[in-house]
């Protein structure tokens, strides 16, 4: 394998920004020259082969050589992202060790996984303000799949070895199992952090990630200012294989979040998960996070069907209804922006009769999953909703709804009268 080196006047000596479309033998060494104590801002991708005997397999290489010609050329480095497209590839402690000579790098992100070893070592990077990675799980190489040629370098760590300590942390977006994140967020050390999102690739059970939530409650800086959480699946106790999973009460998930009181923007992404969401799990958020000023819920709203044979599949229990937005407008007076996937229009609640007439300065609004059997409903939705958010200027819905349109320009006609 050639020998590159960062020595020499750049051929760029201005050059600030660099994107390098895929990092093999041949464009290292034509973009080692390039480097430039003046470069701020590198974005480097690459695939690596899974087999040993690819020549794709040597591009680890690369990417560890690419590393240290960078810290050498270009030591005020500020943001470096990496992409690569197989995932049985991960970061160890070798890479952020290479990266810690960069004395100014406060952005760093990575598609790649990182090992518990190499996540714990970013905090030698102390500039850190923006972090985007992947952490692995702690279960054995075994079972990962054939030709990670994974060397197992956690084997020999103690709890005390995943610490990580990043005192100018500002945001984080950290993708992993559900175990390995629950680890990540006991040993943060980041009292500046105030934006943080957690994506979950496991599949854990309610009770299993109401605990993270509550350890999450108990260890997350007082300075979070926005949490953002996102699942794709969770797995619900099942009578036999084929039958479809009950869909999951929202409710007891929310006392630990409601107890973060800084949060001034939550987002719930549960995307294709059904979900019950009552109104007084609404309640719940409105009580306990009167700072919100940004609040998403986005879940797959389960299907009801109100027969004379099941006369309460549509309950106003099991759907938030124009009570919840109330208790919103109540709870949580600077909120701007709303994005609620169900409001049971049809339902019968004491709050059809009377809508306190609220001046709240809500403008955004979306509900994802917008429904009705009567137009004369909508219209009366949209009435309550005008008096509740009486400065609405972006309102958007979807559904089997063919009156929402109507309603919606009776909507914006009322904001301008």
């Amino acid at each position: 394998m050639a020998s590159f080196h960062a020595s020499g006047a750049s051929l760029l000596p201005r050059l600030q920004r660099l994107r390098l479309p895929n990092l093999d033998a041949e464009t290292t060494a034509y973009t080692i020259p390039l480097l430039s104590p003046t470069v701020q801002s590198v974005t480097v991708s690459f695939d690596v082969g899974t087999d040993p005997d690819d020549p794709k397999i040597k591009d680890r290489d690369n990417f560890e050589m690419f590393l240290s010609a960078l810290r050498v050329a270009s030591p005020s480095l500020q943001e470096l992202v990496v992409f690569h497209q197989y995932r049985t590839f991960h970061m160890g402690k070798k890479h952020i060790d290479s990266m810690s000579g960069f004395a100014h790098l406060q952005h760093f992100s990575s598609t790649i996984t990182l090992n518990p070893a190499a996540w714990s070592q970013l905090g030698s990077i102390r500039p850190l303000r923006h972090l985007d990675i992947c952490i692995r799980s702690l279960d054995s190489p075994s079972n990962l799949e054939p030709g990670s040629h994974l060397e197992n370098t956690d084997a020999n760590l103690t709890p005390e070895s995943y610490t990580l300590s990043l005192p100018n942390l500002h945001s984080a977006k950290v993708k992993g199992p559900l175990d390995t994140l629950a680890i990540f967020v006991d040993n943060l050390e980041s009292p500046a952090l105030r934006s943080l999102t957690f994506n979950v690739y496991s599949s854990p059970t309610p009770s299993v990630l109401g605990e993270f939530l509550d350890l999450a409650k108990e260890k997350l800086p007082r300075a979070l200012r926005k949490l953002v959480l996102q699942s794709f699946s969770l797995r619900q106790p099942q009578s036999g294989p084929y039958e479809q999973a009950e869909p999951v009460d929202l409710q007891p998930l929310l006392p630990p979040l409601a107890s973060l009181t800084g949060l001034e923007d939550l987002s719930l992404d549960f995307f294709e998960i059904p979900m019950y969401v009552s109104d007084d799990a609404i309640r719940t958020l409105a009580d306990g996070l009167p700072t919100l000023v940004s609040l998403a819920l986005r879940y797959k709203p389960p299907c009801y069907h109100r027969t004379a044979a099941d006369p309460d599949a549509q309950a106003p229990d099991k759907r938030p209804t124009i009570g919840a937005l109330v208790a919103l407008a109540n709870g949580c007076p600077h909120l701007a922006r709303l994005h609620i996937v169900d409001v049971d229009v049809d339902a019968e609640t004491p709050h059809d009769c009377v809508v306190p007439a609220l001046d709240h300065p809500l403008r955004e609004l979306e509900i994802t999953s917008f429904s009705s059997r009567t137009r004369g409903r909508v219209f009366g939705f949209a009435e309550k909703l005008h008096r509740i958010f009486p400065h609405l200027g972006d309102v958007r819905a979807h559904g089997a709804c063919s009156g929402w349109n109507v309603a919606k320009e009776y909507l914006e006609y009322l904001q301008t009268v």
